[in-house]
């Protein structure tokens, strides 16, 4: 595939572990979710193990992503990507409970 002048590739999807440079194998990536706004995929290097969680959707231009290295597992990142949100109130009330444990950050 040609680079454009920047020396990005179009339309090409993670082709290598950023950790070890190893070519990830097709059998390597697995969908994790799919919705009308694009998917979240997860690639596993064969050679150094590592994880890496992309979220991935159709623009007017090409494909839009961003990845994230992760020590997660398939089915933990499953298991996550379908999980409630964290609210407002729940990090309030870790931190209240941080608190009166007396293992809140100083100064918060």
């Amino acid at each position: 595939m040609q680079s454009d002048s920047q020396g990005n590739k179009p339309h090409q999807l993670i082709q290598e572990c950023p950790m070890c440079g190893h070519s990830y194998k097709t059998i390597s990536v697995r969908v994790v979710r799919e919705t009308a706004n694009g998917s979240l995929l997860y690639f596993k290097c064969t050679q150094c193990r590592g994880g890496l969680v992309a979220s991935v959707m159709d623009a007017p231009f090409g494909l839009l992503g961003s990845g994230l290295m992760t020590d997660l597992q398939y089915d933990e990142v499953e298991r996550y990507a379908v999980a409630d949100s964290i609210s407002e109130d729940d990090v309030l009330d870790v931190h209240t409970m941080l608190s009166q444990a007396g293992a809140a950050p100083k100064g918060a």
